[in-house]
């Protein structure tokens, strides 16, 4: 009776409610409260990762080799015995008809010569500046590893001095042959083709890539002889050769996982570890009686290495393109296989028909929601969290039951667009030391800018991620 009151008259008469004091603000911020504070607990539950965003790049694949140089080669024998002497520089292009060398037979051609190379003093600046300009680029390229180089440099060196100096000799040569008072004692020989010439020989002339063995790469066994100028020769010994096709090979080694890779390779870039030049050859992967071989054919730089049998090289595939993601984001993950026919549809989504035994014995059939990764020959790739081994499935639409057992590994990368480790397989093009080139088009595949995990062993497959 608080809220009624009689009036003088004996009425009652009620007295209005008043309505509650609603605070709206206070309601909105207890909401954004609870928000933050579930927010914090789900983060909680998140892992904080490195995560790599997608990009499209290229990929090439660098091996190194050390190569027998095959070449066009033809040994040309001393005409007589006698002091011989060269006119023309080694590893230099001589046309047909070039003076090459004399014989002196009787040793007096050698005294004019000695006579020649005092009365013609010092050499002229532009012979010194290509003196030190064969110096500073062995210097440059000059390997402590590969003491042997120092020899060939000492013989180029050699050979350009001797070029110069005789250069006057020539002159003589020319002056006393128009005077006839050249001595029966001296015999010129002459280029009878044009080509690059070479002072030294190693038995390795004739070698063509099916006749390559391993036992050619054994250092130990390796001798070339190096025929000096002013140096004593007997008749029929060799007295240089000429290189006449710029076309050249060189041949090496591989293993079984190298020729594997080299199968269907058919141009690559090559670069010179011994100056840095870059050329292109056609590759083809030969196979010899005591293993497989790369055969590089190429069609310049040969006059660079004409004095050269065995050639280092670094070889550079064609480049791949697509997908560039990090090695470290790569992993292989297992699923079970089922047969496509057991797959069905359900209000969630695609999924299977599961078996389920009751504690009575009772058997019901219920349809568990799954994933599929790939479709391979109609078998299907799906997550082994979503069945354990011996589930039955039962075919849609049949008695046909199939039990869970075999398993299978794909490989892929965690995607986490949506905060959380999703497996997506990758199809791998190439890959090296660090990175792997994969398709861009693969159905249900990655995409450019696509964010991944960086370090794949550090989540699992649906944990909650927060990536940096």
């Amino acid at each position: 009776m608080s809220d009624n009151k009689r009036n003088n008259k004996g009425k009652i008469v009620k007295k209005p409610r008043k309505n509650p004091n609603i605070n709206f603000g206070m309601i909105i911020f207890l909401l954004m409260f609870i928000y933050v504070v579930v927010l914090v607990v789900l983060s909680f539950g998140k892992k904080r990762l490195t995560g790599y965003e997608v990009q499209l790049g290229s990929l090439a694949i660098d091996t190194s080799f050390r190569g027998v140089a095959l070449r066009e080669e033809s040994l040309y024998t001393a005409q007589s015995g006698g002091y011989i002497n060269f006119y023309a520089r080694e590893d230099a292009k001589v046309n047909k008809g070039a003076l090459i060398y004399s014989i002196d037979k009787s040793g007096t051609f050698s005294e004019l010569i000695e006579a020649n190379e005092a009365d013609s003093g010092s050499l002229t600046e532009e012979d010194l500046s290509e003196l030190k300009t064969e110096i500073k680029n062995y210097a440059a390229y000059f390997d402590d590893r590969d003491f042997s180089t120092l020899y060939d440099f000492e013989y180029s060196v050699f050979g350009t001095a001797s070029k110069l100096i005789n250069s006057n000799t020539m002159k003589t040569i020319s002056e006393l042959s128009e005077d006839n008072l050249m001595s029966d004692s001296v015999e010129l020989a002459y280029a009878p083709n044009s080509g690059i010439v070479v002072y030294s020989y190693d038995g390795y002339e004739n070698l063509v890539p099916s006749s390559v063995s391993m036992n050619i790469f054994d250092n130990t066994t390796y001798t070339k002889k190096q025929i000096a100028s002013n140096s004593l020769i007997a008749e029929t010994d060799y007295a240089y050769k000429l290189v006449t096709s710029e076309d050249w090979s060189i041949v090496a080694p591989l293993s079984e996982e190298q020729a594997a890779a080299f199968a269907e390779t058919e141009i690559v870039r090559v670069k010179f570890l011994k100056n840095g030049y870059t050329s292109r050859a056609n590759c083809k992967v030969i196979e010899n009686g005591d293993g497989k071989y790369i055969e590089l054919d190429l069609r310049d730089s040969m006059i660079t290495f004409a004095t050269e049998r065995f050639v280092d090289v670094e070889i550079t595939t064609e480049e791949e393109a697509g997908l560039k993601i990090p090695n470290s984001s790569v992993v292989d993950m297992e699923f079970y296989l089922i047969p496509e026919k057991f797959l069905t549809q359900g209000s969630s989504g695609s999924g299977f028909m599961k078996r389920t035994y009751g504690e009575d014995s009772s058997v019901t059939v219920e349809f568990v929601p799954a994933s599929v990764y790939q479709n391979q020959d109609g078998m299907l790739y799906v997550s082994t969290e979503q069945f354990n081994p011996g589930d039955i499935l039962v075919a849609p639409d049949s008695e046909e039951t199939y039990t869970v057992s075999q398993k299978d590994r794909l490989t892929g990368v965690y995607n986490i667009n949506k905060g959380y480790a999703d497996f997506t397989k990758i199809d791998t093009r190439e890959q090296n030391e660090e990175y792997t080139i994969v398709s861009d088009n693969a159905p249900y595949g990655l995409r450019v800018f696509d964010r991944i995990v960086l370090d794949a062993s550090s989540v699992k497959e649906n944990d909650l991620v927060v990536s940096d």
